[in-house]
Protein backbone atom coordinates (compact mmCIF):
# COMPACT_ATOMS: atom_id res chain seq x y z
CA UNK A 1 0.00 0.00 0.00
CA UNK A 2 1.15 3.63 -0.84
CA UNK A 3 0.40 7.20 0.73
CA UNK A 4 1.42 9.61 -1.08
CA UNK A 5 1.50 13.78 0.24
CA UNK A 6 2.14 16.52 -2.86
CA UNK A 7 3.12 19.76 -1.88
CA UNK A 8 3.14 22.58 -5.00
CA UNK A 9 2.52 25.87 -3.10
CA UNK A 10 6.06 26.54 -1.85
CA UNK A 11 7.22 29.79 -1.81
CA UNK A 12 10.04 29.66 0.51
CA UNK A 13 13.14 26.90 1.10
CA UNK A 14 15.52 27.07 3.65
CA UNK A 15 18.72 24.61 3.71
CA UNK A 16 20.09 23.63 7.12
CA UNK A 17 23.24 21.72 7.21
CA UNK A 18 22.79 18.00 8.56
CA UNK A 19 23.71 18.95 12.34
CA UNK A 20 22.05 21.46 12.71
CA UNK A 21 18.63 20.31 13.08
CA UNK A 22 17.71 17.25 15.57
CA UNK A 23 14.49 15.68 16.28
CA UNK A 24 13.20 14.66 19.88
CA UNK A 25 11.97 11.69 18.84
CA UNK A 26 13.88 8.83 17.10
CA UNK A 27 11.66 8.51 14.33
CA UNK A 28 7.58 9.09 13.84
CA UNK A 29 5.00 7.63 10.91
CA UNK A 30 2.91 11.22 11.70
CA UNK A 31 2.83 13.57 9.12
CA UNK A 32 3.36 16.45 11.65
CA UNK A 33 5.69 17.47 14.77
CA UNK A 34 5.11 20.07 17.45
CA UNK A 35 7.64 22.61 16.83
CA UNK A 36 8.87 22.50 19.93
CA UNK A 37 9.99 18.87 19.60
CA UNK A 38 12.94 20.02 16.82
CA UNK A 39 16.02 21.56 17.78
CA UNK A 40 17.16 24.05 14.77
CA UNK A 41 20.34 25.87 15.00
CA UNK A 42 22.27 28.02 12.72
CA UNK A 43 21.58 30.62 9.97
CA UNK A 44 19.64 28.62 6.88
CA UNK A 45 20.54 29.11 3.45
CA UNK A 46 17.73 30.53 1.97
CA UNK A 47 17.44 29.01 -1.80
CA UNK A 48 16.68 31.24 -4.79
CA UNK A 49 13.65 30.15 -6.46
CA UNK A 50 12.65 30.71 -10.24
CA UNK A 51 8.94 31.59 -9.62
CA UNK A 52 6.73 30.82 -6.62
CA UNK A 53 5.39 27.80 -8.20
CA UNK A 54 8.61 26.49 -9.46
CA UNK A 55 8.89 24.04 -6.71
CA UNK A 56 7.38 20.51 -5.07
CA UNK A 57 7.62 18.11 -2.78
CA UNK A 58 6.11 14.81 -2.07
CA UNK A 59 6.43 11.85 0.61
CA UNK A 60 5.48 8.33 -0.86
CA UNK A 61 4.43 6.32 1.80
CA UNK A 62 5.60 2.85 1.92
CA UNK A 63 4.94 -0.46 3.61
CA UNK A 64 7.10 -3.43 3.22
CA UNK A 65 8.33 -6.40 5.42
CA UNK A 66 10.93 -4.24 7.25
CA UNK A 67 8.20 -1.43 8.23
CA UNK A 68 6.96 1.85 6.82
CA UNK A 69 9.13 3.46 4.47
CA UNK A 70 8.79 7.24 2.95
CA UNK A 71 10.55 8.14 0.33
CA UNK A 72 10.77 11.94 0.46
CA UNK A 73 11.96 14.23 -2.75
CA UNK A 74 12.01 17.70 -3.21
CA UNK A 75 11.88 19.65 -6.56
CA UNK A 76 12.81 23.28 -7.32
CA UNK A 77 14.11 25.61 -10.36
CA UNK A 78 16.55 28.68 -10.33
CA UNK A 79 17.39 31.03 -13.28
CA UNK A 80 19.52 33.02 -10.82
CA UNK A 81 23.12 31.63 -11.89
CA UNK A 82 25.42 34.11 -10.17
CA UNK A 83 28.40 33.02 -8.36
CA UNK A 84 26.68 32.99 -5.06
CA UNK A 85 23.62 31.05 -6.44
CA UNK A 86 25.99 28.42 -7.79
CA UNK A 87 28.49 28.14 -4.83
CA UNK A 88 25.16 27.49 -2.62
CA UNK A 89 24.29 24.27 -5.02
CA UNK A 90 27.84 23.11 -5.02
CA UNK A 91 27.71 23.67 -1.23
CA UNK A 92 23.89 21.51 -1.43
CA UNK A 93 25.87 19.04 -3.55
CA UNK A 94 28.57 17.89 -1.72
CA UNK A 95 26.93 18.24 1.75
CA UNK A 96 23.94 16.73 3.54
CA UNK A 97 20.99 19.03 4.42
CA UNK A 98 17.45 19.09 5.78
CA UNK A 99 15.12 21.41 4.46
CA UNK A 100 12.41 23.71 5.27
CA UNK A 101 9.76 24.64 3.17
CA UNK A 102 6.95 27.64 3.46
CA UNK A 103 4.16 27.39 1.50
CA UNK A 104 1.65 30.23 0.78
CA UNK A 105 -0.90 29.04 3.12
CA UNK A 106 1.54 29.60 6.11
CA UNK A 107 2.12 26.31 6.45
CA UNK A 108 6.13 25.37 7.13
CA UNK A 109 7.19 21.69 6.21
CA UNK A 110 10.27 19.90 7.33
CA UNK A 111 11.99 17.47 5.09
CA UNK A 112 14.62 16.15 7.53
CA UNK A 113 17.43 13.76 6.18
CA UNK A 114 17.32 11.16 8.69
CA UNK A 115 20.22 9.39 7.68
CA UNK A 116 22.43 11.68 5.86
CA UNK A 117 22.23 10.15 2.51
CA UNK A 118 19.92 12.66 0.31
CA UNK A 119 22.18 15.36 -1.45
CA UNK A 120 20.78 17.63 -3.90
CA UNK A 121 21.24 16.92 -7.62
CA UNK A 122 21.64 19.56 -10.36
CA UNK A 123 20.08 19.26 -13.94
CA UNK A 124 20.66 22.50 -16.16
CA UNK A 125 18.80 23.55 -19.36
CA UNK A 126 18.52 26.41 -21.63
CA UNK A 127 15.03 27.65 -23.31
CA UNK A 128 14.00 30.58 -25.08
CA UNK A 129 17.26 32.22 -24.71
CA UNK A 130 17.11 31.66 -20.77
CA UNK A 131 19.61 29.23 -18.73
CA UNK A 132 17.40 27.75 -15.91
CA UNK A 133 18.62 24.85 -13.10
CA UNK A 134 16.90 22.17 -11.47
CA UNK A 135 17.81 21.02 -8.66
CA UNK A 136 16.02 17.82 -6.99
CA UNK A 137 17.12 15.50 -3.25
CA UNK A 138 15.55 12.51 -2.48
CA UNK A 139 15.94 10.48 0.17
CA UNK A 140 14.24 7.04 1.71
CA UNK A 141 13.52 7.74 5.30
CA UNK A 142 11.84 6.31 8.32
CA UNK A 143 9.80 9.99 9.11
CA UNK A 144 7.39 11.65 6.41
CA UNK A 145 7.69 15.25 5.32
CA UNK A 146 6.44 16.76 8.69
CA UNK A 147 4.07 19.70 8.94
CA UNK A 148 5.79 21.76 12.07
CA UNK A 149 2.82 22.74 14.42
Amino acid sequence: MECTEQISNIIRIEAYPFKAITLSIPFTNRPFIQESAVKVSGTPVVLSLKQDDSAQAESIMSRASDGISYTNTLNWQTDDLLNETLEQIGMLSANPHHFLLYTYSGTRKLIYNWCSFGKVSPTSSMSGGNDTMSLSFSIKSRIPILTLL
